[in-house]
C-alpha cells in the first residue's frame, strides 16, 4: 500500500509530516511540523494523520488570522495541538498498563 505524502515510517512507527508554505514557515520559524502517530498500523496511521492535519490547519488558520501572534505563542499552540491528539487507545493503555 502506498503511503500518503504526509505519512512517514520511522522504524516500525508512523509519523505525521506537514510541510508549511514559505509565508507560514517564516511565521512558524520552521518549514514543517512533524509528530509521532504512535502506531505501526497503516490504516490507523492514515486516520490519525487526518486528525493531525485538521489540528495543525486550525493553528495555521489562527496564525494567519492574527498577525500579532508571536513565535513563542505559535510554538505553544502547535505543542497543545499535538498534545490534544492523545488517541483513546493510547490513553486507555496508559491508564491500565
Amino acid at each position: 500500500m502506498a503511503l500518503k505524502s504526509n505519512l512517514r515510517l520511522r522504524g516500525t512507527r508512523f509519523h505525521f509530516r506537514r510541510k508549511l508554505t514559505s509565508e507560514i514557515a517564516a511565521r512558524f520559524g520552521r518549514r514543517e511540523i512533524v509528530c509521532a502517530l504512535k502506531t505501526s498500523s497503516v490504516r490507523l496511521a492514515a486516520i490519525r494523520a487526518r486528525e493531525a492535519w485538521l489540528a495543525i490547519e486550525e493553528v495555521i488558520r489562527r496564525v494567519t488570522d492574527e498577525p500579532t501572534i508571536t513565535k513563542e505563542q505559535i510554538d505553544e499552540m502547535v505543542r497543545l495541538a499535538i498534545e490534544s491528539m492523545a488517541w483513546e487507545d493510547e490513553v486507555l493503555l496508559a491508564r491500565t498498563g
